[in-house]
């Protein structure tokens, strides 16, 4: 049984939301705080090492999550929220319980998604609960580059989500396997025609517990930084 968060113990007047999430109202980023819905991931990317840290995909109770981003509403004020999950759009009634259950809280809320798992009506539900921003993990626009990640309907899936009225946060990753000059350039390009209103670009890194990481087994930890000269990748 998971036990009851110690925000009281954090000074949470002090959090501020990222800028982009808040780009409709920079002047209004405070009153901010990220939960995890549920831990760990049903998928097994290559680079990503999620399945170290949580073996197990395991969602919380939706009445659990619930009740506490209630709390944080009522007793600190929060009005921007993070739902930490690597993939929070894993399944559509969950989704929208949760979605249903909070979106009288007034909320402006980010998560992560993925090409392929988001439906229009889960999407529908992630509006109305103020899910005003969806970070999704393209990584590459070459299957060969993205590996084990395999995903297709990355058009219908930008479509209906900006139908939907929610931000897309792009997530890219240069230097997987496979990647080239061209292959890069190919993703960069088509990255900058969606136009999506943010974007992040990463260096690959092979972090510990990642098949990535199994293939190099690198420990120069130096260069484990996207502003490394010589980065790992």
């Amino acid at each position: 049984v998971m036990g009851k968060a110690a925000w009281d113990l954090l000074p949470m007047n002090l959090y501020r939301a990222h800028n982009w999430h808040c780009l409709h109202d920079l002047k209004h980023r405070g009153n901010y705080a990220a939960i995890y819905t549920a831990y760990g991931c049903p998928f097994s990317c290559d680079f990503c090492n999620v399945k170290t840290q949580y073996p197990k995909y395991t969602p919380r109770p939706v009445k659990e999550v619930a009740d506490e981003i209630e709390r944080l509403v009522k007793e600190y004020g929060v009005r921007n929220l993070k739902l930490c999950d690597e993939l929070f759009t894993v399944n559509t009634e969950r989704v929208t319980e949760l979605c249903e259950r909070i979106q009288d809280f007034k909320l402006n809320i980010w998560a992560y998604a993925r090409v392929g798992t988001v439906n229009e009506k889960m999407l529908k539900a992630i509006n109305k609960a103020g899910i005003n921003w969806l970070a999704y993990g393209f990584e590459s626009f070459s299957q060969d580059v993205r590996g084990n990640k395999k995903y297709k309907g990355e058009d219908e899936t930008i479509k209906i989500t900006r139908e939907a009225g929610i931000n897309i946060m792009g997530n890219f990753i240069f230097g997987l396997d496979n990647d080239t000059e061209e292959t890069m350039k190919y993703t960069l390009n088509r990255a900058k025609s969606y136009l999506f209103e943010y974007v992040n670009f990463y260096v690959a890194m092979p972090y510990p517990g990642s098949s990535l990481w199994n293939d190099s087994m690198s420990t120069d930890w130096g260069r484990y930084n996207q502003y490394s000269h010589n980065p790992i990748g």
